[in-house]
């Protein structure tokens, strides 16, 4: 069985591993194989599927969706879902889109579709194209949690992208179609993609700023989460979630960009 199960190249396992190779008491010397056996990447929706067929340990992503609740709890297995760190979703357009700030409610309203221009919300007379993401993506989790009780509006197919990169990379190089709009967790934006040409919008007149995250002023903070079946009978387990838990292992939360869990 592979160890790590991590959806995306998050940096925190070459952060942890590299801490263990000085304190080899901690947990099994394999672990340290980083793409051998003992930890891989994939997305969301796959990674999921893997913890739950018990290919891996842990998970380290998104809170799962209801449906993979569901999912896990007809597979008899009892999943505990740890916060180890706190992270932004968010919402970004076109670079040149005048709009800085939206309402949750405006974000709402473009996104279940009674707002369909720009102008509505003091922009350009511009289509809204909001752009939304798979099913039991991590992302696409996040929204439906944010939406509440308020229904999304049905995805034309060219707007939902298949990949994390493809709907940051879509929105980016638009020539032709403008007014895009999409969503995407903090890290993935700011750190991962390094796009020039898409901005991260103010959310009820909050900037998710790392340190708007720690203090607790931007209204949509999303856990990172460990996820791993109570079962589990592997004692690294709980060695690695009482050193990630620990001061030393906040602080590489920290060191790669995220926010450890005590602010």
């Amino acid at each position: 069985m592979q160890f790590f199960q991590f959806p995306y190249p998050f940096p925190l396992p070459f952060h942890w591993l590299q801490k263990w190779k000085n304190k080899p008491c901690c947990i099994d010397w394999p672990v340290l194989f980083y793409f051998g056996t003992y930890v891989t990447f994939t997305n969301t929706i796959q990674a999921f599927y893997r913890l739950l067929n018990q290919e891996v340990d842990i998970l380290f992503g998104a809170r799962p969706s209801i449906e993979q609740y569901e999912m896990a709890k007809e597979m008899n297995m009892d999943l505990n879902v740890v916060p180890i760190g706190k992270e932004a979703f968010v919402f970004f357009v076109q670079e040149d889109n005048p709009i800085d700030n939206l309402t949750s409610d405006q974000i709402r309203s473009i996104y279940h579709g009674t707002i369909t221009n720009w102008k509505e919300v003091g922009g350009k007379d511009e289509e809204t194209q909001a752009f939304q993401r798979p099913k039991n993506s991590g992302s696409q989790t996040m929204m439906e949690y944010f939406m509440k009780d308020v229904s999304l509006k049905e995805a034309k197919t060219y707007e939902t992208i298949a990949a994390m990169e493809g709907v940051i990379s879509k929105v980016a190089q638009y020539n032709d179609e403008k007014g895009a709009m999409g969503y995407s967790f903090r890290y993935f934006i700011e750190v991962l993609q390094q796009e020039k040409n898409v901005k991260i919008l103010s959310v009820d007149g909050i900037y998710p700023s790392i340190e708007n995250i720690r203090n607790g002023s931007y209204p949509l903070i999303v856990d990172v989460c460990a996820i791993y079946n109570r079962s589990n009978s592997n004692e690294n387990v709980s060695r690695l979630m009482n050193f990630i838990l620990s001061k030393e292992g906040q602080a590489i939360v920290e060191q790669t960009g995220y926010s450890p869990i005590g602010g």
